[in-house]
């Protein structure tokens, strides 16, 4: 079993050896500086530009429609009706893409925590020989390894939701 582990590793360093020959290592380098900037940079300025945004063009909108769309709340409860004709108030490209990508996103959810936790019981498994329910530090190792990885492949995933990931460029 360690073998298959192994293999999987090796070749991803492979893959990664691979891009990097021919891509070029300076170009790969640069990239490598360039994301790591990005990230840094999106870390620092996400919340003060989310929230100029939202208090800008969203928040004023949103609780005039909302507003309207409400009873008094004193002396009326909060019904099904009335959140249905808050969410009939919506522009329609927004209710469209909510309804369409609930599913895909319940999905991919699914799917990342059960690989996530098969990497868990493998990984423990690989540790003690015994399929259970315990603590377990290469347990804990694989299923972050397995989980960073379908996040990974998730954003590459985002691109398009038309063709398959192997089609796009």
């Amino acid at each position: 079993m360690d073998f298959i582990v192994d293999f999987l590793i090796v070749a991803v360093f492979a893959l990664c050896i691979f891009v990097g020959v021919k891509n070029g290592l300076i170009r790969s380098i640069i990239g490598l500086v360039v994301v790591a900037a990005a990230a840094a940079l999106a870390v620092w300025l996400s919340e003060p530009v989310a929230s100029g945004i939202y208090d800008l063009f969203i928040k004023k909108s949103l609780e005039t429609a909302v507003a309207a769309q409400l009873p008094d709340m004193s002396s009326a409860q909060l019904t099904s009706q009335n959140v249905q004709e808050v969410i009939s108030s919506l522009p329609a490209a927004i209710v469209k893409a909510a309804q369409s990508m609930g599913v895909d996103i319940a999905v991919e959810g699914l799917a990342a925590a059960l690989i996530t936790l098969g990497a868990y019981f493998l990984g423990h498994f690989m540790e003690s020989g015994v399929w259970e329910i315990a603590a377990s530090a290469d347990g804990m190792t694989m299923a972050f390894l397995a989980l960073s990885m379908t996040e990974i492949f998730h954003s590459f995933n985002l691109r398009t939701r038309t063709q398959s990931i192997f089609n796009t460029k």
